[in-house]
């Protein structure tokens, strides 16, 4: 397997003891200020920011990479690069548990806001600040990764990128109001992007239909849409996913309105549901069927969503500023609040330690984790300690249930959460 790895980090992945509120069914990998200060000393200061470490799961199929700061798992079934949030990516050989630099993919100039990979070609596409793209692909002749050209075409930050399901196209998400869907074009050997410009503000966040032909997009201008990125030169016959007749490319099918930025948005595996999420402290859920799409909205009183994933067409996760990946279920009778995944776990009442010293250093701790003073010995229970960003599922590639899911956040941390592990009833949630 390959993996991604900058070589100033050492491979670890402890377990969170019980007595730090890990709770069954939860593994934690931590990349700890210490780990990162101490790499940063190793490599005499030369390390290039936030740079990606690896959590590899020795018997599965799966590898796992993070960052501290910003984190990103991925599935992949024979190499894999991480979401890095420097200009620099590495690749890494894992061979009898040591590892060797194998690639400095270095082409982008800044901030490497996306990367997504297609499990169908085994191409890795990746989106920057400085307003470019590369599709990398493995050649097998050279050993080497080979990024291709893309014409983007944008004249602001990309902030985004997600591949069709089909591995046909990719999306780019951007600052400059805009949405080039990118395709092949063997006769130059390059990958040009056809613009939709149907927004009036930044795309934050895009999500593919299963069809390959439509797309959702969530803007900072308090809107979802749903647009026709039908291709000719790449696809089929143009099918219009859930709504009755086809549309030209660039053409919007649907519009949503949100009280917020919209923070995220995805399709349900069989396509006909929608979710998207505001930074209202909202939820939206669109069902599509026969006549005209029903929209309802689910407002609760946590801090607001920064991503969401369906486990299946009945259940949805979502995770942001709280910390706590909260679960939603629903179906013909509407969508509602289920539960916390990581729930609170009663402990033992313990003696007071006094005041002094040790009571304003637990204040002060207290106030730069939560912005609250809290009590002395009041402790986080979360499994995260700070704003969840990511995430993603696990399973088979192509699956309509998940069962299992990670979350990674800008503590630095990874979780994998297994529900059935957690004495979650998935039956009941459609999983």
């Amino acid at each position: 397997r390959r993996v991604g790895l900058s070589s100033s980090y050492p491979l670890f992945a402890p377990e969170r003891s019980p007595g730090g509120g890990d709770s069954d069914g939860a593994s934690c990998a931590l990349a700890s200020r210490e780990a990162h200060a101490a790499a940063l000393d190793e490599s005499g200061g030369e390390g290039h920011g936030a740079q990606p470490l690896l959590f590899y799961d020795g018997g599965q199929a799966a590898a796992r990479a993070a960052e501290p700061g910003h984190l990103m798992p991925l599935l992949e079934r024979r190499r894999l690069m991480p979401r890095a949030i420097t200009e620099r990516q590495h690749h890494a050989d894992l061979q009898h548990g040591e590892l060797g630099e194998d690639a400095d993919l270095d082409d982008h100039d800044l901030h490497v806001s996306g990367m997504d990979w297609c499990p169908l070609t085994n191409m890795l596409v990746t989106a920057s600040h400085d307003r470019n793209a590369f599709v990398w692909n493995w050649d097998e002749t050279e050993s080497r990764w080979k990024p291709s050209l893309v014409i983007l075409r944008i004249d602001r930050a990309a902030l985004d990128v997600k591949w069709s399901p089909d591995g046909q196209k990719f999306a780019v998400a951007s600052g400059a109001k805009c949405v080039p869907i990118c395709h092949y074009e063997e006769d130059n050997d390059w990958w040009v992007s056809k613009m939709v410009k149907k927004h009036k503000s930044t795309v934050t966040s895009l999500s593919w239909h299963p069809c390959s032909q439509l797309i959702a997009t969530g803007s900072t201008d308090f809107k979802c849409r749903v647009i026709s990125a039908f291709v000719s030169a790449v696809d089929g016959e143009q099918v219009s996913g859930p709504f009755p007749d086809p549309i030209p490319f660039g053409d919007v099918y649907a519009e949503f309105t949100c009280q917020g930025w919209v923070q995220s948005v995805c399709w349900s595996p069989s396509g006909t549901s929608l979710a998207y999420c505001g930074q209202d402290s909202s939820l939206q859920v669109v069902t599509f069927g026969g006549g005209e799409p029903v929209q309802q909205t689910i407002r609760f009183n946590q801090l607001p969503l920064t991503s969401l994933e369906f486990l299946s067409d009945t259940c949805l996760v979502g995770a942001g500023h709280d910390m706590n990946p909260i679960l939603f279920s629903g179906g013909g009778n509407g969508w509602a609040f289920n539960r916390f995944v990581d729930e609170k776990k009663e402990k033992k009442a313990e003696a007071s330690t006094g005041g002094g010293v040790s009571a304003a250093r637990a204040r002060f701790q207290a106030m730069s984790k939560r912005g609250d003073e809290g009590s002395k010995t009041e402790d986080l229970f979360t499994q995260h300690e700070s704003a969840i960003t990511c995430i993603q599922l696990i399973g088979e590639i192509g699956g309509s249930s998940f069962s299992k899911f990670s979350t990674s956040a800008c503590d630095g941390r990874l979780v994998v959460w297994d529900l059935p592990a957690l004495g979650i009833d998935t039956a009941a949630l459609g999983i």
